[in-house]
């Protein structure tokens, strides 16, 4: 740092005294001579100080990058959970669809048997109950269970001509 900015600074603070006294006479400003190792001193310290005021806003930049970078790996990870869960759901479901396919063509094989009446509403029962054990496996609420069952309920009733009570 340069010695010309510095020594009207270190003095600064005397003048400023000598202009507030109004009770002295005026004096005749010195000549100060500052010796070279002092010069060095103080460009020395100069430049330390811009030295750690530079790492201070390296370090500070260096943290800033580190957020971004955690932000983003933190963002990166949400959306791949938020794709693995859609991925699963979308798996539960085509399981639900495919148990349900099996069943209905169980039923339709019972049924060319030339079922009873009690094994038709035993029949429809266990379509209620299997789909509504697959919409719990699948994670749903206790309203979509009901609404699983009770359609599992309907098309049994309707591929099975069933119009009768369920068995308890």
């Amino acid at each position: 740092m340069n010695t010309k900015l510095l020594l009207p600074l270190a003095f600064a603070p005397f003048v400023l005294l000598a202009a507030c006294e109004s009770n002295e006479t005026p004096t005749p400003a010195a000549t100060v001579e500052v010796d070279p190792q002092t010069e060095d001193a103080l460009d020395d310290a100069g430049d330390a100080l811009q030295d750690a005021g530079n790492a201070m806003q390296d370090a500070g930049n260096a943290m800033m990058d580190a957020a971004n970078s955690a932000m983003t790996a933190a963002e990166q990870e949400l959306n791949n959970a938020g794709e693995a869960a859609n991925t699963m759901a979308t798996e539960m479901q085509g399981a639900a669809n495919d148990q349900m396919t099996a069943i209905t063509e169980q039923m339709q094989t019972t049924i060319d048997e030339n079922m009873t009446q009690e094994q038709q509403a035993q029949a429809v029962l266990d379509a209620r109950t299997a789909a509504e054990n697959a919409a719990r496996t699948a994670g749903l609420s206790a309203e979509q269970i009901a609404q699983a069952g009770d359609a599992a309920e309907n098309a049994a009733r309707q591929t099975l001509s069933y119009d009768g009570p369920l068995p308890e």
